[in-house]
């Protein structure tokens, strides 16, 4: 790809990014990341932000639609329950686009191992929320490659990516987000949970510049689920 367009594209993203428009953040994004190139830190980024962020508002929008029918299963809400279909048919649409472009694209054709490990991590999030609301085969299918994708995605930290490395951690953690929201094993997350941030700790004064804002967060993030965890494990 010509470098003028590669930066046009990312451009593109970010004013896209910074008005919150994440639906044409993702198709801005798509034209990159189907070339086949290796994508820099800052276009991978992109690519993730765009594609979670339209999922997180279509999750946010079932929850809502969800509990509000649970909570009055007996009146007549037709329309609700056919707006609730709808939003299923658009996550399960925007997770089967994203799966695709990590298996036939990105992941096919990377070398790097912290890029590998992101795209399975990627990967292993689409499953995971699809495994939010499917039942059935399919419930079990999304769980079956969530594991998968997570534990793809681990093995390639484990051997490549030090321990304070932030997508290393973040796989840890939603991995464990996994155990606790999906298989109700708040156990099992605690356990992974906090071998994750122990390893981190004791490598802690080995964290580069570039990584130290990331890693602080997503450590942070993981210490405030450990906490809920314990709790719920303990009761």
């Amino acid at each position: 790809m010509d470098l003028q367009v590669r930066k046009s594209i990312v451009r593109c993203a970010k004013i896209c990014e910074e008005a919150e428009r994440y639906e044409e953040m993702a198709e801005v994004m798509k034209q990159l990341v189907t070339t086949d190139v290796e994508l820099t830190t800052e276009e991978r980024r992109l690519f993730n932000v765009s594609f979670l962020n339209v999922l997180r508002i279509k999750r946010s929008s079932w929850r809502s639609i969800n509990s509000s029918l649970q909570k009055e299963k007996n009146k007549n809400l037709d329309y609700v329950k056919t707006l609730e279909q709808k939003i299923m048919v658009e996550i399960q649409q925007i997770c089967d686009q994203t799966t695709k472009i990590l298996d036939e694209h990105l992941l096919l054709k990377s070398t790097n191992f912290k890029n590998k490990a992101f795209y399975f991590k990627m990967k292993g999030d689409c499953y995971r929320h699809l495994a939010e609301f499917q039942s059935g085969e399919k419930k079990e299918t999304a769980i079956e490659e969530c594991f998968s994708a997570y534990q793809a995605g681990l093995k390639i930290a484990y051997e490549h990516l030090p321990p304070t490395n932030p997508t290393r951690i973040g796989i840890a953690l939603n991995l464990s987000v996994f155990f606790c929201d999906i298989l109700h094993s708040a156990d099992k997350a605690c356990r992974l949970g906090k071998q994750a941030f122990d390893d981190a700790l004791l490598e802690i004064d080995q964290l580069t510049e570039n990584d130290y804002q990331d890693t602080t967060l997503v450590l942070g993030l993981l210490k405030d689920n450990l906490s809920l965890w314990n709790s719920e494990f303990q009761d």
